[in-house]
Parts: C-alpha cells; sequence; structure tokens
C-alpha cells in the first residue's frame, strides 16, 4: 500500500452519511478504501449498516456482516455525531430520554462495538480505532452540556483501549476538532463562548477533519497511538 492509498483497506464508520461522515466516506473512497457505514435511518444504500450501538443485537449484527463480507477489519472509525446545545440544567429538567440516548451512544456505544470488533481489528491489516470526539473533552466552551463529559469520556476511552491493544498491534487514536462549518448545523448556538472572535468559526473545516481521519487510516501513521490530533487553531492554549 503506497502513502495515499487505502486500497483493500476495509472501513467500519459509525454516526451515518450526513454531516462529518459525508466528506470522511467521500475522502476514504476516493483512495479506494472500502468502506460500510453504520445508520440509524433505514435506507437502500448497500454500504449501509442498520443498527443502534446501544443495542446488543444490533451489534452482534454488524460484527457478523462484517464477518461474511470482509472476514476482518483494518480500521474502526467512532463518531457519534450527537452533540446537544441544551445546557445542564435544561438537560436536568426536559428531553432527559434524548440525552440519556446520546449519552449511551457516546460511551457504552462505541466502546462496546470496539471490544465486539475486537477479534475481527485482530485480523486487519495495521489496525485501528479512531474516535472522532470534540475539544469540548478537555475543557468546557460556554455551553455546558452533557455532551462534554461524554467527550471526556472517549478521550479517556481512548488513551485507555491504546494501552491495553498496544501489545495486540491495534492502534487507537481520537480526532477533537473544535468549532466548525456544517450544513446540518445552525452556529449561532456555538457562539456563547467569551472573548471568541467570529473568524473562529472559520478555522476548522469539514473538510480538514475527514483529512484528519484518511491521515491516521495510511500508513503515514503507524507510529501513532494513543493520541489526540487537536483540530482546534489557538483555541486549546485557553484550556491550558
Amino acid at each position: 500500500m503506497s502513502f495515499w492509498s487505502l486500497r483493500g483497506i476495509r472501513v467500519l464508520v459509525t454516526g451515518g452519511i450526513h454531516g462529518i461522515n459525508s466528506l470522511v466516506i467521500k475522502e476514504l473512497e476516493a483512495l479506494d478504501a472500502e468502506v460500510l457505514i453504520v445508520d440509524v435511518e433505514p435506507t437502500t444504500d448497500d454500504r449501509i449498516i442498520y443498527a443502534d450501538l446501544t443495542n446488543d443485537i444490533d451489534r452482534n449484527r454488524i460484527v457478523r456482516q462484517i464477518h461474511d463480507r470482509w472476514g476482518a477489519l483494518d480500521i474502526l472509525v467512532n463518531n457519534p455525531a450527537s452533540a446537544s446545545a441544551r445546557p445542564w440544567a435544561q438537560w436536568l429538567k426536559h428531553e432527559a430520554e434524548k440525552d440519556d440516548i446520546e449519552w449511551s451512544v457516546s460511551q457504552s456505544g462505541i466502546s462496546r462495538l470496539a471490544n465486539d470488533l475486537f477479534d475481527l481489528l485482530q485480523k486487519g491489516n495495521q489496525a485501528q480505532v479512531v474516535n472522532v470526539t470534540s475539544e469540548g473533552g478537555w475543557f468546557d466552551p460556554g455551553t455546558q452540556t452533557i455532551m462534554l463529559m461524554g467527550y471526556d469520556g472517549i478521550l479517556d476511552f481512548t488513551h485507555n483501549l491504546a494501552s491495553k491493544w498496544g501489545p495486540q498491534n491495534i492502534r487507537v487514536n481520537a480526532i477533537t476538532p473544535m468549532y466548525f462549518h456544517a450544513p446540518t448545523k445552525k452556529q449561532e448556538a456555538m457562539l456563547a463562548y467569551p472573548g471568541r472572535p467570529e473568524k473562529h468559526l472559520e478555522r476548522t473545516f469539514m473538510q480538514q477533519i475527514a483529512a484528519a481521519v484518511v491521515f491516521l487510516a495510511t500508513n503515514r501513521s503507524t507510529a501513532l497511538t494513543g493520541r489526540c490530533l487537536a483540530l482546534d487553531g489557538w483555541i486549546y492554549g485557553l484550556s491550558i
């Protein structure tokens, strides 16, 4: 495999086909990767595995379909993509059931899926897990949402799994973007951070996030594990 080719690489992407994932999938397939996608919305797209990561039966179906189709898995891209802009106080009062679902996906869902796929990853080529989370896992950008704890948990999960699976030659890394332009989101909800210039929204684009996933997928990144690629421009400096 050349540095910028993914020919023969088998990738599972969670989080559906919209938003960030639309470009992640496009970039992976442009480099000839074979891609399957987990989505909670039924579709006729034969790349889609219709499944809920919090459901044991659904996760077993994901494992079975990958086994039957490929027999091994090279890369798992976890992107819960279920952030809520509701503050903590509102979470306590309203729509708790929906937030419980988001929490379950970002915590137990992706961790259990990774463990369920362990045997297939062991059979893969330079196998690794890429967790797409948020810079909100490092610090609170002012939104005080329940999902910030989820993001922090994904970062801890990344570091711990990298230590556990390193001897098995499975790498685990994370990508933490901050604010970015996404056609499916309203950025007004993100404008609460004090002192942040509006050009901050111009800094991290979805294309850069997709490019980071591709970098980790290629053999340019084989020395990296347990690491976090912070696509945050200058804002991480505000948290240290």
